[in-house]
């Protein structure tokens, strides 16, 4: 029979230990496996979630957030607020004019004909630059007179002079004096009014030529030159006007005159430009009714850098507010939601950022609505910043989160 080694206690001891340390590693491991796992499982759904989350998000009551690519991709547009009332406001028929002082009609004072036009329309000009010269026979005769009354002027100071020695030596008449020098002032008087007649009728000194000059800067508006006619002081024959500003002429008639009154907010609205509108007051009504039309004029000026503003062009005045009423907020139609405590607007809440706008709802009272726009009486005030293009969605995305839905798809 063989013999086995029997297995000595401090060995038995040992192994047991080791298996044990073993088992708990292999067990210790798996569980860490298993808590990884769990959080690798959760971290794959936040992250798949992640990668649909929404555009927006509502946070604080009231406040909610608008992803930039749902920003545009919806239209909203954020504007101000424009100022003036809806209720009772009286249109008045108007037309874009000229300024009056902004206005220049070319002419010349004296018969001739062009020999050189350097203006065409649309030019712009500067105050003394040349538009075109006229020769003018009539300017030929004034600057001949000139000559002669030089001429008369130099025989009258050498009798003088002569007269003046005879004077002084004792030799000579008081009266033959007094006579030579009331000849040399006739003489100089006479050149004078030559020379100013020359100068009126814009000649030199020499010549029979006429330059037209532009007498104020602005845009050559039109032009009735040509090269090799003959002209005469009766037509213009440039028109320059300075457009970077317009006058609105309104006609408001004998039953509204009470609301016409210097200073008060007033709206265009022009037939070429469907939906856009320009806002000022008024800053001159006629004291005068016109008997035939039995209305008076009113006048409203305006800023025209973008020359939209072509004179010539209908409209129609709306006079908004009279004079010393404060204006009320108008926004857009679009821009008014109803919502369940009453009517309100969004309006920004705070700068954007990279993650989007932050739109905070404003309740607000609503008066007179016309013409898609609403006037906002209380809540909101002319200038202030507010949503006037796609409102709804950020309300529908608001009360989203009120049922709990934080995000959109």
């Amino acid at each position: 029979m063989k013999r086995t080694n029997p297995i000595s206690p401090v060995a038995l001891i040992v192994a047991l230990v080791v298996g044990g340390c073993s088992g708990k590693k292999d067990h210790d491991d798996h569980d860490e496996h298993d808590e990884h796992g769990g959080e690798h499982g959760k971290g794959g759904a936040h992250d798949e979630h992640g990668e649909q989350k929404g555009e927006s998000h509502a946070g604080e009551e009231g406040v909610v957030q608008i992803g930039k690519e749902a920003l545009a991709r919806n239209g909203i547009r954020i504007g101000k607020a424009d100022g003036g009332r809806l209720g009772g406001g009286v249109e008045a028929p108007a037309e874009v004019t000229l300024l009056p002082d902004k206005v220049a009609h070319v002419t010349i004072l004296v018969p001739g004909r062009l020999t050189n036009v350097k203006a065409s329309l649309g030019d712009k000009v500067k105050r003394g630059d040349v538009l075109a010269v006229v020769e003018s026979v009539e300017l030929s005769e004034a600057q001949s007179a000139v000559t002669q009354t030089q001429a008369a002027v130099d025989v009258a100071k050498k009798n003088f002079d002569r007269q003046k020695e005879l004077q002084t030596a004792g030799i000579g008449a008081r009266r033959n004096y007094d006579e030579a020098e009331a000849s040399l002032r006739r003489a100089e008087a006479d050149m004078a009014a030559a020379a100013q007649r020359t100068r009126v009728y814009g000649g030199s000194s020499s010549g029979a030529s006429v330059t037209v000059r532009a007498p104020i800067d602005g845009e050559v508006v039109d032009r009735h030159a040509t090269v090799g006619e003959v002209v005469d002081p009766e037509e213009p024959l440039f028109v320059v006007a300075d457009l970077s500003k317009v006058a609105i002429a309104g006609r408001v008639y004998e039953k509204d005159v009470a609301t016409a009154q210097s200073g008060a907010a007033a709206r265009l609205t022009l037939q070429a430009y469907p939906g856009k509108q320009w806002d000022g007051v008024l800053d001159y009504v006629s004291p005068r009714l016109d008997e035939k039309t039995r209305a008076i004029t009113v006048r409203m000026t305006l800023d025209n850098t973008e020359k939209e503003l072509k004179p010539g062009l209908f409209g129609s005045l709306t006079l908004l507010a009279k004079a010393g009423e404060a204006p009320h907020a108008i926004v857009p139609a679009d821009a008014v939601q109803r919502m369940k405590d009453g009517d309100a607007v969004f309006i920004p809440d705070g700068p954007e950022s990279a993650e989007g706008q932050k739109f905070k709802l404003v309740p607000v009272a609503v008066g007179t609505k016309k013409n898609g726009q609403v006037e906002i009486l209380s809540g909101l005030a002319p200038g202030d910043a507010v949503v006037v293009a796609s409102a709804f969605v950020i309300k529908s995305e608001l009360l989203r989160g009120e049922l709990g839905e934080g995000h959109a798809h």
